[in-house]
């Protein structure tokens, strides 16, 4: 079976690679195809048995280029719509609501009902996974313990935590000062012994966040097991043996209800395997009370890229998806700013961006700019007016010689500056720095209710900058937040934006360095058709230079794109996509973690390098040969009427199922050499060719696994072709 490639190449690295570097690195990969819609294909130097027709290879340039990889069952449904079913395609994908549920869809509709949570509204997401900053408040009492019982012992466990951590934080800090000469030490409070969360009163009003399907468990305050003889042999299996019996009911209230030290001895010690059993039988909400506990962040975030692939690989309303991953790109957002950005990314996503993907601009424009989101991650939520009521008063207070802390951080340009360059204009989109000075003026007031909390957006009156504003020569009067929403039209309906975002969409969609006559007719079709998205994608396809030959895979897939498209391709089964967010971590494109505001580069100077590309092959190997927990992949045997089928043979076979564009004989002699210096053909395994055998040898079952040990290595080598790697 192949091994991970190191830094010592085995004959992959040595071929294959070095003709995918060959490949990708110069701006064209094979001679160009002819994909037109009148004109014949010119002679194609990638093989197939069965040569594709112009229709077959325009389909797969459309569903290259406006899904996450094509399908066999996109490509038939296309070929159903008759003549004109490429137009069809792409109409019916611009309406998704339109769009009947596919096998697929059902598939998805039950992975994302493993997440019951992602529906909630920011502030109801923050207090069900409390985060760091929910924790400290309700330590220190300033937030009340929640209703629901289950969440009371989740809340007790991680203040438990935390209160050992500043305790811990309390007696380094003495030690230090000790042994520093001269210095008395200062006695250490012991946070850990302190009062506990307020418990709240039976009269107590609000929401409670409940789980459905639990019986009602006893409330329990937490108890200090810091006493515990932590190095007692195998405790953890004892432990671990006396919960995992239980019915699944019993079994999550007594892991809930254990005392802090004793839960996390059990699962530092989990094994993969342990995990699994702990949680069988859970239902969604149990599992997510599980994770709770664990760690309530982390498991925000999980659910959050974890739907994200599902619908990436599941959903039939592939365009709205790839749009969807599009604009998340445009107007990104970093991960990690702080405590609440994880809960509020879940709404940005389901809120502002997928629904509006395929809408208007300034619709999704004006809908990002008034996301809690956004306007925490570029510091618009801090921006306070130099002449506003805020600071004037903060002025007043220093003059008096009254105490100058919390004084207003001021004005924020982040934000301000990033609308223009990156979110509309564009870097040459005729601004100046006054312009963003000015604009970052008329959008002070824009901040965020309690985001601790998970509040939305509100306006501050007394932190918005008094006065006319100056933009591009445009004149903006006191309005508000008024003055917001009209600087957001005039910069939605520039020509420079117009011009920006077709130029990206080209970008995307075409090439690296898309046609100029592209660009203009798609803002064109932008300016007329004030900013909506759906008719400039279809001005771009009903235009010469998407069907040009130059076209014709002449991108570079990012990492989020091969790999979501070797799933797809292979029909892989996803039940666990945590593997799928770690490799996407290796390969450099960490789900909604790209910190700079510019996103993520969509050219391919960007993504192929040696070390890339040998860590694609590694994930291609681990991938076909079902090496991830959870994703099962099935190649096809050999059948009886070939049950002796050739190498040669087998890449024919498995190349029509994923790469159905082709492969080049250079390519297919790259994968022919590898499959031949790494493992014999199938009908070399016989029992007098190997070591002695057991007993219960079956030579008919030894060959049929050397052929599907072959088959995933042949599927391997494909998906790290240059082929497969260009959509």
């Amino acid at each position: 079976m192949p091994q991970p490639i190191s830094g010592r190449p085995f004959a992959l690295g040595r071929t294959l690679t070095s003709l995918v570097l060959s490949a990708l690195l110069p701006a064209q990969l094979l001679p160009a195809q002819a994909i037109s819609r009148t004109s014949q294909p010119e002679a194609t130097p990638a093989t197939s048995t069965q040569p594709l027709s112009d229709q077959d290879r325009r389909i797969l340039h459309l569903l290259n280029r406006f899904t996450f990889g094509p399908t066999p069952d996109e490509v038939a449904e296309i070929h159903s719509l008759g003549p004109k079913g490429i137009d069809k395609w792409f109409d019916l994908q611009l309406h998704p609501d339109r769009l009947p549920l596919t096998d697929d869809d059902h598939t998805l509709q039950a992975r994302l009902a493993e997440f019951p949570s992602l529906n909630l509204p920011p502030d109801q997401l923050i207090g069900r996974f409390p985060s760091n900053g929910i924790i400290r408040q309700a330590a220190d009492n300033k937030i009340p313990a929640p209703d629901d019982p289950y969440l009371y012992a989740i809340y007790s466990h991680h203040i438990q935590q935390f209160k050992e951590k500043q305790a811990k934080k309390a007696e380094e800090k003495s030690d230090k000062q000790a042994q520093q000469p001269g210095v008395a030490a200062n006695s250490a409070p012991n946070m850990a012994a302190g009062s506990t969360m307020s418990t709240p009163s039976e009269s107590q009003t609000g929401e409670s966040i409940t789980t459905a399907g639990k019986e009602a468990a006893p409330r329990k305050e937490l108890v200090d097991n810091s006493d515990r003889d932590r190095a007692r042999p195998r405790y953890e299996e004892v432990l671990f043996h006396s919960v995992v019996d239980l019915p699944p009911d019993k079994r999550l209230q007594r892991i809930l209800y254990m005392p802090t030290a004793e839960f996390e001895q059990l699962n530092r010690g989990l094994k993969p395997p342990q995990r699994l059993q702990l949680t069988e039988g859970f239902n969604p909400e149990q599992r997510e009370l599980f994770a709770d506990l664990e760690n309530p962040t982390r498991a925000v975030i999980f659910e959050l890229q974890a739907q994200r692939l599902y619908r990436e690989i599941y959903s039939s309303h592939q365009l709205q998806e790839v749009m969807t991953a599009f604009w998340l790109n445009h107007f990104n957002i970093y991960l990690h700013k702080n405590d609440e950005t994880p809960y509020y990314l879940t709404s940005f996503e389901r809120d502002v961006i997928r629904p509006r993907a395929l809408g208007n601009f300034e619709d999704l424009l004006v809908a990002t700019a008034e996301s809690p989101a956004m306007l925490l991650y570029l510091d618009n939520s801090s921006s306070t007016g130099p002449d506003s009521k805020v600071a004037e008063r903060q002025k007043e207070r220093q003059a008096e010689g009254i105490a100058k802390k919390n004084t207003p951080p001021g004005l924020n340009e982040n934000y301000g500056r990033e609308l223009m360059e990156l979110h509309t204009l564009g870097v040459n989109g005729g601004y100046t720095q006054k312009d963003v000075t000015e604009v970052s003026k008329i959008l002070t007031g824009w901040t965020v209710d309690h985001p601790q909390l998970g509040g939305d957006t509100t306006f501050d009156e007394n932190r918005h900058e008094p006065g006319t504003k100056i933009v591009m020569g445009h004149k903006f009067k006191e309005d508000g937040m008024k003055e917001g929403l009209k600087l957001l039209h005039m910069l939605a309906t520039s020509p420079a934006t117009a011009h920006f975002i077709s130029s990206e969409l080209a970008i995307a969609f075409v090439s690296d360095n898309p046609p100029q006559t592209l660009v203009d007719r798609m803002a064109k079709s932008f300016e007329s058709h004030d900013g909506n998205i759906a008719e400039v994608l279809k001005t771009l396809i009903h235009s010469p230079e998407f069907w040009a030959p130059a076209a014709y895979q002449a991108k570079v897939k990012t990492p989020l794109e091969y790999v979501v498209s070797a799933v797809r391709a292979s029909n892989a089964q996803v039940t666990n996509p945590q593997p799928l967010i770690n490799w996407l971590n290796q390969l450099g494109m960490p789900l909604y973690a790209c910190i700079p505001p510019t996103g993520y580069s969509d050219k391919a100077n960007e993504w192929v390098s040696t070390g890339e590309l040998v860590t694609r092959m590694n994930f291609a190997l681990s991938l076909a040969n079902n090496k991830l927990n959870g994703i099962t992949t099935q190649w096809p045997s050999t059948t009886d009427e070939a049950p002796d089928q050739s190498a040669n043979q087998s890449i024919e076979s498995l190349q029509a199922k994923l790469i159905p564009t082709g492969v080049s004989e250079k390519t297919r002699a790259a994968v022919l050499t590898e499959v031949e210096g790494q493992s014999p053909s199938p009908s070399q395994i016989t029992p007098q060719s190997a070591t002695p055998k057991p007993k219960n040898y079956n030579p008919a079952a030894a060959q049929q696994q050397a052929q599907q040990q072959q088959q995933a290595q042949i599927a391997a080598l494909l998906l790290g072709s240059p082929e497969f790697q260009r959509r």
